[in-house]
């Protein structure tokens, strides 16, 4: 992706906020966000959204932005701000909470959100309206930090908020509505959790709190109802010890969005274009644990979510921070996908590595 604008020097590196549908929104630091499709290498900045013009915002409250994109629906594709409110671990001034403000709903009756619409260029003003009945209160909201991911499926966006909750954010009817959690995900129990969609929708996988165990929901949204059913619960540990994974073909490629701010690195290296067809994973393939293809045992230390199969109920594991792995739920197969670290890893790698995002990616040609 190094035909992006390049952050300054004494700017940190791009960053990727989130993607939908094979574009990504990223942000290139003192350039602001930006949306690109890697498939065919087309970006485009994305304005700093204006202030609202109903007046200030309280500020219990910060703003994130998420992309909406559906190829099958229009080219063009919007990005919405979207309030949550301040943790008190990162933001918390004990003034701004006043007692009224604290037992408000959530979510509100009415929102005045901005839309920024790549076919207008420009950000505008939509006020949604609550599906449903409030589920929280802003006391409930603040005490709890949100998570990283959204997903989008059936023309809606579906964001992880605070306390576990997933809101349900409709762009062609100007409605939102909040998801009641399958469990309560705390930022004290140390769960891996993970928001995506999958062969039959919405789904939420944890792993590591209860007991280690691997569980996975898929949201029904039959009749209107929306209700989290258990797909899948298993001890993953005992899995992962008694199977042994299929060999992968090849390494991870590193297609970093950050290459030539660290190609003074590398002075005497060649960019050569990847040949992709090499490193392609074969999901289809079913026979994931013949004889003749079994490699050695690995045995599990640590394991993190990195998404789930977008028309498969597979989920992508991590085990160690750098040994990719398929997980097939319905019967219980593991897939060994290879060594995660790319060559040269050490040089972009923190001194404490970690996963800081994660989601598996299908390339649009629209």
């Amino acid at each position: 992706m190094d035909y992006l604008p390049l952050p300054a020097a004494d700017f940190a590196p791009t960053r990727i906020l989130g993607q939908c549908n094979g574009l990504l929104l990223l942000d290139v630091d003192e350039h602001g966000d930006h949306v690109a499709n890697p498939a065919t290498r087309a970006w485009a900045p994305v304005p700093s959204p204006p202030a609202l013009l109903g007046g200030d915002v309280p500020d219990i409250y910060y703003y994130r932005n998420y992309l909406v994109f559906d190829p099958t629906l229009s080219p063009c594709y919007e990005v919405i701000s979207f309030p949550h409110v301040k943790h008190p671990k990162f933001y918390w001034e004990p003034s701004l909470f006043h007692p009224t403000v604290a037992e408000a709903e959530w979510p509100w009756p009415r929102c005045v959100l901005r839309v920024f619409s790549s076919r207008a260029k420009r950000w505008e003003e939509r006020t949604f309206i609550r599906e449903g009945e409030a589920e929280a209160t802003i006391l409930d909201m603040h005490r709890t930090c949100e998570l990283d991911y959204s997903t989008y499926s059936r023309g809606a966006l579906y964001v992880f908020c605070q306390a576990s909750y997933v809101m349900r954010i409709s762009m062609s009817c100007n409605k939102y509505r909040a998801i009641i959690p399958p469990v309560s995900f705390r930022d004290d129990n140390a769960a891996e959790v993970y928001l995506g969609k999958s062969e039959k929708g919405v789904y939420i996988a944890s792993y590591g709190h209860p007991d280690d165990l691997l569980q996975v929901w898929v949201l029904d949204e039959s009749c209107g109802r929306m209700e989290w059913f258990l797909k899948h619960n298993c001890d993953l540990k005992r899995v992962l010890r008694q199977n042994c994974y299929l060999q992968a073909s090849g390494p991870w490629v590193l297609q970093d969005v950050n290459y030539n701010v660290y190609l003074h690195l590398f002075p005497n290296s060649i960019k050569e274009a990847l040949v992709e067809e090499k490193y392609e994973w074969d999901s289809d393939n079913d026979n994931v644990l013949s004889n003749e293809d079994r490699a050695e045992r690995h045995h599990c230390v640590m394991i993190r979510i990195l998404g789930f199969h977008p028309f498969k109920e597979v989920i992508f594991l991590c085990q160690s921070l750098n040994r990719g792995l398929a997980y097939h739920w319905n019967s219980s197969k593991v897939q060994d996908l290879g060594n995660m670290d790319p060559t040269e890893y050490k040089y972009f790698a923190d001194i404490w590595p970690d996963i800081d995002f994660s989601f598996p990616y299908t390339p649009s040609w629209s």
